[in-house]
C-alpha cells in the first residue's frame, strides 16, 4: 500500500490527484471510451472491487478491460486509447479508506512512446503524492522471434544445471522455469546470475525500440536501471517490463540499497489474441499501488477542463523531447490536448481551429535541436518561437 512518505494526505485526495495527472495527459475513466453510451450514461464502473474483475489465463484484470475493447464494435481502432480505473480490496464500512491498484492502459499505440507516456504518467502521480526517491527497473523480453530464442538458451541452461538447485526449485523447474527468477534461495542466485539475460536475443526490431524506451528516460531526467531479473509472465507480456521502485536509504548486510515497489507494468500486446481476439492489441499498462477513500467514486470522476494549448509534436525527437515541456505544462495548471505521434502538420492544425482551442504548440524536428516550440495564437494564426527554458514564463503572460 502506498502511502504519502512526507505529510500525509486524505485517502480521497491521494486518487484525486492521481486522477488530475492521468487527465492531463489524456487519460479518461474507461467507461468513457470502452463502453457504449447508452451504458456510460447510467453505469459508473470505474471503481471494481478486486473480487468483480474477471482474470483472465494469466490472473492479470487487464484481460477483463481488453475484452470490452475487443467486443465494442463501435472503437474507432486507428487511434491510441488511454484510459484508468481502480480496483479496490473490499472493506468494512466503518473503514473510512483502503488499499487498491490505479490502472493506466494505452491501447492501440505500438511505438516506444507508449510506455514513456506510461512510466512519465505514473513518476508525476507518485510524486504528487508525496515519493521523489523513485527509480525504474527496466528489462526487455523482446517480441515472439526474440522470446522463443531466449526461452530455449534459458531453459537449456537450466536442464544442465538442474542438480544443483534447490530442492523446491527442482520442482519448479519441472512446471516451468520461469520460476527461477524468484527464487531466493543463494544458491539459486548463484545459477541465475549465470543465466542468459533476455537482451542479449532480441530481435532488431525489439532492440530498437528497448533503445528508444531508455532515451525516452534519459530525456526525462529519470533515475533507472536494466534489471536481467525483472521478468513477467510471457504468456501476457512482451518487449518492455518495469517496475517503480521506492529507494530506502538503507541498506542490507551486503551493502545493497532496500526499495519497495510501487508500480509494475509492461507491454502486452499478444494478450488480445490469446483472450479470443482475431489479431494482437499494442497495449502498454501499469498498476500503482494506492491508498483511497473507501468510497472513491467522486475521486475518479473529476470534471475535465477544457484545453488552452493543443501540442503538436512532428517526429520522433520531437516526442523524445516533448515531456520535459509536458510537465511545464501540468505544473503551470494549464490544460492541454495533444497529438499522439500525428506527422501532418495541416491537419493537426485544423484540429486545434475546429476545437477552438486558443493556442497551438508546435514541437518539430529543428525545435526539438534548438530546445524551443513554436507558439500560435489559433484565431489570429499568428507565431513565435519560445525557448523552453522561457516557456513558464511566457504562458503566464498569455491572454486565455
Amino acid at each position: 500500500m502506498l502511502k504519502n512518505r512526507g505529510k500525509r494526505l486524505d485517502p480521497s485526495r491521494i486518487l484525486e490527484k492521481a486522477v488530475d495527472v492521468a487527465t492531463f495527459y489524456g487519460f479518461r475513466p474507461y467507461t468513457e471510451i470502452l463502453e457504449p453510451l447508452k451504458v456510460v450514461t447510467n453505469a459508473r464502473p470505474v471503481c471494481i472491487p478486486v473480487d468483480k474483475v474477471r482474470y483472465i489465463d494469466t490472473g492479470k484484470k487487464q484481460g477483463s478491460v481488453m475484452e470490452t475493447y475487443l467486443r465494442n464494435e463501435g472503437i474507432r481502432r486507428e487511434d491510441p486509447k488511454l484510459l484508468y480505473f481502480y480496483t479496490q480490496q473490499r472493506t468494512k464500512e466503518k473503514e473510512s479508506s483502503a488499499s487498491g491498484r490505479f490502472n493506466l492502459e494505452i491501447f492501440g499505440l505500438n511505438k516506444s512512446i507508449g510506455e514513456a507516456m506510461i512510466i512519465r504518467v505514473c513518476l508525476s502521480i507518485l510524486e504528487e503524492v508525496g515519493h521523489t526517491n523513485t527509480s525504474v527497473a527496466i528489462n526487455s523480453i523482446g517480441d515472439r522471434e526474440s522470446l522463443a530464442r531466449f526461452s530455449r538458451e534459458y531453459s537449456s541452461y537450466y536442464k544442465r544445471r538442474g542438480l544443483e538447485l534447490h530442492a523446491q526449485c527442482r520442482e519448479n523447474l519441472k512446471k516451468s522455469f520461469w520460476k527461477m527468477f524468484s527464487c531466493r534461495n543463494d544458491r539459486c542466485v548463484s545459477i541465475r546470475e549465470e543465466a542468459p539475460q533476455s537482451i542479449g536475443y532480441l530481435s532488431e526490431a525489439s532492440r530498437q525500440h528497448f533503445r528508444e524506451v531508455l532515451e525516452f528516460l534519459e530525456v526525462m531526467q529519470a533515475p533507472y536501471e536494466i534489471d536481467n531479473n525483472l521478468m513477467r509472465d510471457t504468456d501476457k507480456f512482451c518487449e518492455t517490463i518495469f517496475e517503480i521502485r521506492h529507494i530506502i536509504p538503507f541498506v542490507d548486510k551486503a551493502d545493497t540499497p532496500i526499495s519497495e515497489v510501487l508500480a509494475h507494468g509492461g507491454r502486452y500486446n499478444y494478450l488480445a489474441r490469446r483472450i479470443g481476439g482475431k489479431k494482437d492489441i499494442p497495449a502498454v499498462g501499469i498498476s500503482i499501488s494506492l491508498e483511497a477513500a473507501s468510497n472513491p467514486e467522486k475521486s475518479l470522476h473529476r470534471s475535465k477542463k477544457k484545453p488552452r494549448v493543443y501540442f503538436i509534436q512532428l517526429g520522433y525527437d520531437a516526442m523524445r523531447k516533448s515531456f520535459p515541456v509536458l510537465e511545464i505544462l501540468r505544473k503551470t495548471s494549464i490544460p492541454l490536448l495533444q497529438s499522439h505521434g500525428a506527422n501532418q502538420l495541416m491537419g493537426q492544425l485544423s484540429i486545434a481551429e475546429k476545437l477552438a482551442i486558443p493556442y497551438t504548440m508546435i514541437m518539430g524536428q529543428r525545435e526539438a535541436v534548438d530546445g524551443t516550440v513554436i507558439m500560435r495564437n489559433t484565431a489570429s494564426r499568428k507565431q513565435e518561437t519560445i525557448p523552453i527554458t522561457e516557456l513558464s514564463a511566457h504562458l503566464e503572460r498569455l491572454t486565455w
